[in-house]
C-alpha cells in the first residue's frame, strides 16, 4: 500500500534556536539593524536549517530505505516523502492502526 505522504520535521540546534529568537525580536524592534528586514525562504533555510551536507545525508538515507523525497522546500529543506507501508516498517518499526 502506497502512503500518500509523510512529513519530516527537523529540530534546530540550541544555538540556531537562540539566534532565531534574537532575529524575531530584532525584526520587530525599531532601531535594530534587522528591523523589518524579512528573510526569504531560502535565506531562512540557510541560516536556521540543516547544512547542505546534512540534507544530502537525510536524502540518501531516505532513498536507501525505499523512500521517495517528494518535496524539497525553498532553502533545500526536504519536507515530505512517499513510501509504502513496508518501507516504513523496516527503519521505524511503527505500529500502524486504522482510524476508519
Amino acid at each position: 500500500m502506497q502512503l500518500e505522504r509523510m512529513h519530516l520535521v527537523l529540530k534546530r540546534s540550541a544555538s540556531q534556536d537562540a539566534s532565531l529568537r534574537q532575529l524575531i525580536g530584532d525584526l520587530h524592534t525599531a532601531g535594530t539593524a534587522s528591523y523589518h528586514k524579512w528573510l526569504t525562504p531560502d535565506q531562512f533555510g540557510r541560516q536556521f536549517g540543516p547544512s547542505d551536507e546534512d540534507i544530502a545525508t537525510i536524502q540518501a538515507w531516505l532513498s536507501g530505505h525505499g523512500f521517495n523525497v517528494a518535496k524539497v522546500n525553498p532553502g533545500g529543506r526536504p519536507s515530505s516523502f512517499q513510501a509504502t507501508w513496508g518501507s516504513c516498517a523496516r527503519p521505524f518499526t511503527p505500529r500502524f492502526t486504522s482510524t476508519r
